[in-house]
């Protein structure tokens, strides 16, 4: 029931607000249920007759179950005083008469020498046919503080509320207190909808688009990047990977000179040509997410797809030749380092 009473400790309550309503409610829930079991009221977070291997009482959260999210809080009944001294500031003349009845359960003495007990069991008994309720035996001193401060705003007119409100931050705010209950509730048809996350796909508009690609002056690029990672790919398929901020391959910030990137090699006429640079023929198809070539010298034709992988970082290629019994080699210059050094 804290969690309900505790900030009236510090804020103002105004008649007929969502808060004050709320607190109100909350109240009134437990002392039904209290009445109905035979008990006192207020239930709350506290410590109860369960001990650990050194004798220390364990300590969880109990409630009602009109106001708890939890299912089976009918299982235990552990009942705090400091609950009901919470209450003074909503219920005032019934938490007097239930702060007298725990102070006078007969037998049981729950009042002690620094003031209530923390609780009283309800859920198990003293002796096997004795009477319901153990006693526990101890002192928290957040229960205790926040009992002092109900009994001392209970008998000086709300000192520590007063002084809480005088700061101008907490005015600035006040009219957050006085939020009414709606007037017009909108009804529901008790009908559950399982929402599920919708799965995100990039969508590519229209095919990929076929392009040739003849000497030019200056390079064309493609970009492919999955936010970390990134290659740039010229039409001629020169290019150069960087993660973050690191170059993995050499680049070359002249405009009028091709990146190198990875450079596919084939043997012809007694040496190693370069079959992207320079083919007879070659054509590009550039997509959102990948880039095609294909291209053909001396009879020797060849085909490449670059990648983009959206979960690793790296570059993906993919390489086809046109003859089974064709050589192909490959050269990439690697450097690792920024583009400073």
């Amino acid at each position: 029931m804290f969690e309900y009473l505790m900030p009236l400790l510090f804020t103002q309550t105004h008649e007929n607000s969502l808060l004050d309503r709320a607190c109100y409610d909350a109240v009134r829930c437990q002392i039904v249920y209290a009445r109905q079991n035979h008990v006192p009221w207020g239930i709350s977070e506290s410590a109860f007759s369960a001990l650990d291997r050194h004798n220390v009482y364990q300590y969880r959260a109990f409630g009602v179950p009109a106001l708890a999210l939890k299912r089976g809080q009918e299982d235990d009944l552990v009942v705090a005083p400091y609950a009901a001294a919470l209450a003074l500031g909503v219920e005032p003349a019934a938490a007097m008469k239930n702060l007298r009845r725990l102070a006078n359960l007969g037998d049981a003495t729950l009042l002690g020498e620094y003031g209530y007990y923390e609780a009283i069991d309800y859920s198990r008994r003293t002796e096997l046919d004795g009477a319901a309720g153990i006693i526990i035996h101890c002192y928290m001193v957040h229960h205790q503080g926040m009992s002092l401060l109900a009994y001392g705003n209970a008998l000086h007119d709300n000192a520590m509320r007063r002084r809480f409100h005088s700061d101008p931050r907490i005015r600035a705010t006040e009219p957050l207190l006085h939020e009414h209950i709606p007037e017009q509730i909108l009804p529901t048809t008790g009908e559950g909808h399982e929402e599920r996350p919708v799965r995100q796909t990039i969508a590519t508009v229209g095919a990929a688009a076929v392009v040739q690609t003849p000497e030019i002056s200056s390079p064309r690029i493609h970009l492919l990047s999955n936010g970390t990672c990134s290659v740039t790919v010229t039409n001629s398929g020169g290019g150069y990977l960087r993660w973050l901020d690191l170059d993995v391959t050499r680049w070359r910030a002249d405009p009028t000179c091709d990146l190198v990137g990875a450079v596919l090699l084939h043997p012809g006429f007694g040496k190693w040509n370069d079959l992207e640079q320079h083919p007879s023929t070659r054509e590009i198809s550039r997509a959102p997410l990948h880039l095609e070539f294909h291209a053909r010298q001396s009879g020797v034709s060849a085909a490449e797809w670059a990648l983009r992988d959206d979960h690793r970082n790296c570059h993906l290629r993919r390489r086809r030749r046109g003859s089974p019994t064709s050589d192909f080699g490959e050269y990439v210059a690697q450097t690792l380092s920024t583009g400073a050094d």
